[in-house]
């Protein structure tokens, strides 16, 4: 599933014409689960792996996530919600409470220039309200 989902990130980046390996992409969710600190049987560290082997900066956060046993053991750095800015796609990889709470429109303002793409793996937010410029997938 992780690669599946890396794979639509990726044409998706593409058909916004954004060039894939100059691309920068925020992950946020990486527990096995919403709202747990969990990282047993997460597919997320597979998302991350495919969107770096096209050359993609991929960014992660995690607010339930431990961030020592996620550098122990996926080798992936959580960084605080401020690293997220100028990025180029948005994959909601997991349903947490804070990014409900956050809300469509801060990720949006995420997005380089309010456009680029948003992955919802959990649907968190209606596609509906996505604005225009702004390319959605969800499951």
């Amino acid at each position: 599933m992780g690669k599946y989902i890396a794979e639509q990130t990726v044409k998706k980046i593409a058909k916004q014409h954004i060039v894939v390996s100059d691309a920068k992409v925020g992950i946020f969710g990486l527990t096995f689960k919403e709202n747990v600190p969990d990282l047993r049987n997460s597919r997320v560290p597979d998302i991350v792996d495919e969107l770096r082997s096209y050359g993609i900066e991929a960014l992660v956060h995690d607010p339930a996530a431990d961030k020592e046993a996620a550098m122990d053991e996926y080798g992936i750095v959580l960084r605080d919600l401020s690293d997220f800015e100028q990025l180029d796609a948005i994959v909601l990889a997991v349903a947490h409470a804070e990014y409900v709470k956050l809300g469509l429109d801060e990720f949006v303002k995420m997005l380089n220039a309010h456009t680029g793409v948003i992955v919802d793996v959990k649907s968190i937010f209606d596609p509906h309200n996505i604005p225009q410029g702004v390319r959605y997938w969800g499951l």
